[in-house]
């Protein structure tokens, strides 16, 4: 049974055991008489599913030795949160007492455990640097003395030190500006005859404090110092103008200021590209804009070469592309050249009429692409697998539990399929779909991290992307995995791989392996490898999460 009242600022959690025999300590306190049941486990969550446990063995012992606090900073983004535990006793009652406001967030799946009780929403929290209080009180069978863990959770100050949004108006019109590069921000639009263009931005934290400064671009000496979040700039033809914005967090204390690197650039008339096309495939990042003059060309790992054409705004200019000591000059205002993936920066020169060009020439660095880096563009789905969702396990009395994944018996065929997303391919590089096969060559294995403690299992069942599915068998009853699929090469010799862009696969949705279901009518299976989980790897990966997986 579970009861909400309100009590002051106080959240209490009353569990109490009806039945059941008396617990001993597993973790936590020190203080745990045999008369006395507490908890295993003490988590928050948040409504992104995020879970984070608490460290009962730091909760520090009060009065009476039956109560036990611990003081819980958040970062100022989370505003709400709830609360889940696993106890230590078999039976339970819930009763939640706070004067925190209930938010509309519901609680994420959670792995099936008897002994489980989570909150059915979240709460609001207190504004930045004022603690909320939580206190959860549990009870034994014998409902003699409660344990009491008190939780005060203080929001803190602002570490953001980044910009949300940067604009530039000019011309009579309002563009975004990408920030996605704060070393090189580039105004796009900007043409021979704009004079001014006002920038406004705005950071991520508003109590964020944002200043501006404006350098001469040949001598680099300071012309203008400011704060706000706002600057009007004079230009004049071919300027070549660098502003910085820095932005530094409400705590600055705890975290360093961000620098912008706005470069603002007027083309000289005549020397202006109206358009760049790369062919089969390839991103270039930011979006071709005149006035914008430097760029990465992201290419696909099967790519080996590529096509550069490239169209003046004026049918008087010139273009020439350059690059590896090669020179390919276009005729009127086309130029196309073919070049090797890996050709590094790519220089394109643009004269006008008179045989003038502007400051900088347009400059595009190719990066090609490695076999890892292009597994966001593989699925992993699952098959001959149940989706265990609405199966209900056994749990406390008043306290039905759920286990929200898929399930596979032990003995039983078990079938991955892997396959190229094409539409994301082209989403991404452009081209035709067709060219997301190039991915077909891809071998995969696939890999187990169990949830349990983090534990990475080779499972040596592996397949390209054109075969399109592993299949197997699992031998460990009542593990729980998060399953994925890494590229053989990265699992064989990880330093091959950079471990800030490799990334595996992984299903969405965790499996639990449940004992064998007798089957008399079955067919005999054909011979398949069984997997059972060791640990023969150490390296850990983060694990799927539990939310409905895409099936087949």
């Amino acid at each position: 049974m579970r009861r909400v009242a309100a009590l002051g600022n106080v959240l209490l959690l009353a569990v109490v055991f009806p039945s059941g025999g008396d617990a001993t300590r597993t973790e936590g306190p020190e203080v745990h008489s045999t008369k006395v049941a507490g908890l295993s486990t003490l988590r928050y969550w948040l409504a992104n599913g995020t879970k984070v446990a608490l460290p009962l063995q730091d909760f520090q012992s009060g009065t009476g030795g039956q109560t036990f606090s611990f003081n819980l900073t958040v970062d100022k983004e989370t505003t709400e949160l709830g609360f889940f535990a696993v106890t230590q006793d078999n039976r339970c009652n819930v009763t939640l007492t706070t004067a925190a406001p209930v938010t509309s967030a519901l609680p994420p799946s959670f792995p099936f455990h008897p002994l489980l009780w989570r909150s059915d929403s979240a709460f609001r929290l207190a504004n930045v640097t004022q603690p909320a209080r939580f206190s959860i009180s549990v009870t034994s069978r014998h409902g003699r003395v409660p344990v009491i863990y008190v939780v005060e959770v203080t929001r803190a100050e602002g570490k953001l030190s980044t910009l949300g949004r940067l604009t530039a108006s000019f011309d009579g019109r309002k563009v975004d500006v990408s920030l996605k590069d704060p070393e090189y921000v580039q105004v796009p639009g900007i043409q021979a005859s704009t004079n001014f263009v006002l920038l406004e931005w705005t950071p991520s934290d508003s109590a964020a404090l944002t200043t501006y400064r404006e350098y001469d671009p040949v001598l680099w000496d300071l012309i203008a110092y400011g704060r706000g979040t706002s600057y009007k700039l004079a230009l004049t033809k071919g300027a070549d103008v660098s502003v910085t914005l820095e932005v530094t967090p409400e705590d600055s204390l705890a975290a360093p200021a961000t620098s912008y690197s706005v470069s603002v650039r007027v083309p000289v008339a005549g020397t202006e590209l109206k358009d760049v096309e790369v062919s089969p495939a390839g991103l270039l990042e930011p979006p071709f804009s005149p006035s914008v003059y430097f760029y990465k060309l992201r290419l696909p790992s099967h790519v080996d070469n590529f096509t550069l054409a490239t169209w003046t705004l004026r049918n008087d200019s010139t273009a020439s592309i350059l690059y590896m000591g090669v020179n390919v000059t276009g005729t009127e205002n086309v130029t196309a050249a073919e070049i090797p993936a890996d050709a590094g920066t790519v220089f394109i020169d643009v004269k006008n009429a008179q045989g003038k060009r502007s400051r900088n020439m347009y400059e595009i660095d190719t990066v090609h692409l490695q076999d890892y880096e292009m597994l966001p563009f593989l699925d992993l789905k699952a098959s001959r697998l149940e989706d265990s969702r609405h199966r209900k396990k056994p749990s406390c009395e008043h306290t039905p539990g759920f286990y929200d994944g898929l399930t596979a018996a032990v003995g039983d065929e078990v079938e991955f399929q892997i396959t190229a997303n094409c539409s994301r391919f082209a989403a991404t590089f452009g081209g035709d779909r067709s060219l997301c096969h190039g991915l077909d060559g891809l071998r995969l294995e696939l890999v187990l991290v169990a949830l349990s403690n983090g534990t990475v299992t080779r499972t040596n069942v592996t397949a390209t992307v054109g075969e399109g599915r592993f299949r197997s068998r699992f031998a460990d009853s009542g593990a729980e995995y998060s399953v994925q699929a890494g590229l053989v090469a990265c699992e064989e010799e990880p330093e091959r791989c950079s471990a800030d862009s490799y990334r595996r696969l992984a299903l969405s949705q965790t499996l639990l392996v449940v004992p064998a279901v007798p089957h008399p009518d079955r067919s005999p299976h054909a011979p398949l490898p069984e997997i059972v989980a060791t640990n023969r790897t150490s390296a850990k990966q983060p694990s799927g999460g539990r939310r409905a997986a895409e099936r087949p």
